[in-house]
């Protein structure tokens, strides 16, 4: 993990303060994207996604039935994952 990223951030600085055991806790796995690939699929896919939100809350919404496998996977193992923990 590397050091300046948002994971290890939140175990260095903030669940090391908890009582509660860092197992017990919940990290999005963002990391384990490839920024390069998933600009790929973004632009080889445009049907597969859309903005929402607006300024620094805008982000992208990856449509439930992506044709992109690679998408498919960030939204269903990564973003839906990280919902339903």
């Amino acid at each position: 993990m590397h050091p300046e990223s948002y994971g290890y951030f939140m175990i260095q600085e903030f669940f090391g303060l908890l009582k509660r055991k860092f197992i017990e806790t919940n990290l999005p796995l963002g990391s384990l994207i490839d920024q390069k690939q998933l600009v790929r699929e973004l632009k080889q896919y445009p049907d597969d996604w859309h903005y929402s939100g607006t300024d620094a809350g805008k982000r992208i919404v990856i449509r439930p039935k992506a044709q992109s496998a690679y998408l498919a996977w960030i939204k269903k193992d990564i973003l839906d994952g990280y919902a339903r923990t």
